[in-house]
């Protein structure tokens, strides 16, 4: 057989799972953790998953989902994990770089990755849909210690309603960041990845063609507009999309029973993530790990960017009808950091 190259576009869409997963039940009831981009989600992910032993989506799971249950049964699991930790250090990869989480294959990683290998949205959609129930399906056979699956994915905020009417166990972790913050956050992704995908997205995108034409009008715009117009055109379109996304958020919050859902505020878990965990524990009625170490926390607290600070005021007006819970963080003093430019 040929040997697999998990960053084949052709080799990542030959399923070999197909007839194992029709044999298995239905997979454990689900946890979203779910926030906007650049919201807390991985900090979170990482901190429920390491107090309830959860089932989890790792690089490895994005990277080889068409053939883990297959290379469970074939022994090729170790080997193919060793593929993806040969091919990041290859890379110089130890850490995801933009934010400094570690990287493995093992390390936690959010299903939109595999989604988007699917379906253009990368959440929950009609074309999504069975893929999703396909991952819970093959987790929950993987990791079967695990009393429920924790899966997170900023693309599904807004779909809570969705994700509940197809999988009625299911439970919702919601992080919130002030949005400011958040636009500031995304604002400086922005210029990380301006110019092309970096060595680690470019693993997790692996499969997705479309994504790497994005990559390429982006380039084609940061060398042909004005520093100026360029930047301001990436605050309007991100400012666009936060409120929108949180609009809808709380739309479907709405809809939603509070005895399935949590929701914690980003600052409030970096300076003591206790009460969030607490009220996670309630929520799943699980107990938490004994022995488990705190995370520890490295909030990124640089200023906000001149093109940010520009529209703060503004974006936070366009904000006022949300609730008000939305408008207020507690932010420590701010730490000078090298500005995106």
């Amino acid at each position: 057989m040929q040997p697999f190259d998990f960053l084949s576009d052709r080799q990542l869409r030959q399923d070999l799972d197909s007839t194992l997963l029709a044999a298995l039940p239905p997979g454990r009831p689900p946890v979203f953790v779910l926030g906007l981009h650049r919201s807390g989600t991985t900090f979170l992910y990482q901190l429920l998953a390491d107090h309830f032993g959860l089932a989890t989506c790792s690089l490895y799971h994005v990277t080889h989902f068409n053939r883990l249950l297959h290379a469970r049964q074939a022994g090729l699991e170790d080997g193919y994990k060793a593929d993806v930790q040969a091919e990041l250090t290859r890379r110089g990869l130890s850490d995801r770089g933009i934010d400094g989480f570690p990287v493995g294959p093992d390390g936690l990683e959010e299903y939109g990755f595999i989604l988007k290998k699917f379906s253009p949205d990368g959440g929950l959609t009609p074309r999504g849909g069975p893929v999703l129930d396909a991952l819970l399906t093959k987790l929950s056979a993987l990791q079967p210690a695990a009393p429920a699956v924790l899966l997170k994915n900023p693309l599904d905020l807004g779909n809570a309603v969705a994700l509940k009417q197809r999988y009625p166990d299911a439970r919702f972790v919601f992080i919130r960041r002030d949005p400011v913050r958040v636009l500031n956050s995304q604002f400086r992704n922005s210029f990380y990845y301006r110019r092309r995908p970096d060595p680690f997205l470019a693993i997790l995108i692996a499969g997705i063609a479309y994504w790497r034409y994005a990559f390429k009008l982006f380039a084609f715009m940061d060398r042909v507009l004005p520093d100026r117009v360029y930047q301001k055109i990436v605050v309007e379109g991100l400012r666009r999309t936060i409120h929108a996304d949180l609009r809808k958020h709380h739309a479907t919050l709405a809809q939603l029973d509070p005895a399935c859902y949590v929701e914690v505020r980003y600052e409030d878990v970096i300076q003591d993530a206790a009460p969030a965990l607490g009220a996670v524990a309630r929520l799943l009625n699980l107990p938490m790990r004994p022995g488990i170490e705190p995370m520890a926390t490295n909030p990124r607290l640089e200023p906000l960017f001149p093109a940010v600070e520009a529209v703060a005021e503004a974006f936070r007006r366009q904000l006022a009808g949300l609730p008000d819970a939305e408008l207020r963080a507690v932010i420590p003093q701010a730490q000078p950091e090298t500005a995106a430019r």
